[in-house]
């Protein structure tokens, strides 16, 4: 090619490098903030699957099967579902885990056995709203919690969202918690091994259809006081629920008796705080049963001994969180422990029936600030 050739393709030369860097600086600009996020997961991915992995390092046969990140109200991770599976393929477990694994509390916010997370999908999207509550992205921006839908400016409104970044801050389960590791023995209630809890959708599905639209765990948690001693299966209790002719409980019965003229306005059927559970309960017993009952709101600070030792010594615990929002969540408690070791930091956790399924928990004690207690015996 001659000069004159050579000179007349270099402005197209320079025109397509301009080009060519005109279109890499409008990418990066355009992707710098997905690509920088999508590299702070995977960084810290890594780092989480090297914990999920160590976590059931003792148990032969036990991976992990999925790990899904869980979002604040702000769209930033903060937790992690972690789902095991056996060496068959069976649901061994999971565990919700905090994004930064180092976390004093111990990392291990909660922990379940034989079953695996409601969130596993890697196609949906998670949301942690606060205290036990947990969300699912339906619809662009709905959220869907238990059995209501709400907008994320809704939920953004309703929740703390500064609670959501944590990132400042006995038989089978003795299988995950290494006997090495408990510096508090396990304590369980007296009929744990009876006990088959009750859901929220059982309850639904008896008839309780219309009532209290932001769930009803609280009824559903008095019930539980009340299935928890009828599932011991001595004859004394053999009273505490009502029966259809075939035997079996008749769940909208013994709930109307329970509820009836203990909601407060604004509830259809829940009985949604400590005090009306207390009352409702007193008065279930008293006028159904001819059983003795002793139920004692914890007052002040809630601390881990109030907890602990009423377990110790044979009481179930009515366990309400978020007390100071305009929304809480009741559970029954029904065992303690306290863990060390790399994956605990002296952790303490509480075993309860959360109301959503009708499998235990153990819950990381440390995580819920609004927290109160009332321990319930019936004898």
């Amino acid at each position: 090619m001659n000069e004159i050739g050579k000179k007349r393709m270099l402005p197209t030369k320079l025109l397509t490098i301009v080009l060519l860097v005109l279109v890499v600086m409008l990418l990066a600009i355009a992707f710098a903030m997905p690509i920088k996020a999508y590299a702070e997961q995977i960084d810290n991915y890594k780092q989480v699957e090297a914990y999920a992995e160590s976590f059931v390092s003792k148990e032969p046969g036990v991976r992990v099967d999925s790990i899904v990140p869980i979002y604040d109200l702000n769209n930033r991770i903060v937790r992690y579902s972690v789902n095991y599976v056996d060496a068959n393929g069976k649901d061994y477990g999971y565990i919700i885990l905090n994004k930064q694994v180092g976390d004093k509390r111990g990392a291990v916010i909660e922990m379940s056995l034989g079953n695996k997370s409601n969130m596993t999908s890697k196609n949906d999207k998670y949301y942690y709203l606060d205290g036990l509550d947990y969300g699912t992205k339906i619809n662009g921006s709905g959220i869907k919690t238990g059995d209501r839908v709400i907008s994320l400016s809704t939920a953004k409104k309703k929740y703390k969202t500064f609670l959501n970044d944590n990132s400042e801050a006995d038989d089978g389960y003795v299988d995950v918690l290494y006997v090495g590791e408990i510096t508090r023995e396990l304590k369980i209630a007296d009929y744990f091994y009876t006990f088959t809890p009750l859901t929220q959708s059982d309850l639904r599905s008896a008839g309780l259809k219309n009532g209290d639209p932001l769930g009803i765990c609280g009824l559903t948690t008095a019930m539980n006081v009340l299935k928890y001693y009828y599932d011991s299966g001595l004859s004394k209790y053999s009273n505490l629920m009502v029966k259809n002719n075939d035997g079996s409980i008749n769940l909208a019965t013994t709930a109307y008796r329970l509820y009836s003229g203990y909601v407060p306005s604004g509830s259809t059927y829940n009985l949604p705080n400590n005090i009306v559970r207390k009352n409702a309960l007193n008065h279930y017993i008293g006028t159904y049963t001819s059983l003795n009952k002793t139920i004692s709101r914890y007052i002040g600070i809630q601390f881990w001994n109030y907890f602990y030792n009423d377990i110790s010594n044979g009481y179930i615990i009515d366990v309400r969180y978020d007390v100071n929002s305009d929304e809480g969540h009741a559970v029954l408690c029904i065992g303690a422990v306290e863990v060390s070791g790399p994956h605990y930091a002296g952790t303490k956790y509480l075993l309860v029936a959360e109301t959503w399924d009708a499998d235990l928990k153990l819950l990381n004690f440390n995580y819920y600030d609004g927290l109160k207690g009332m321990k319930i015996k019936v004898y």
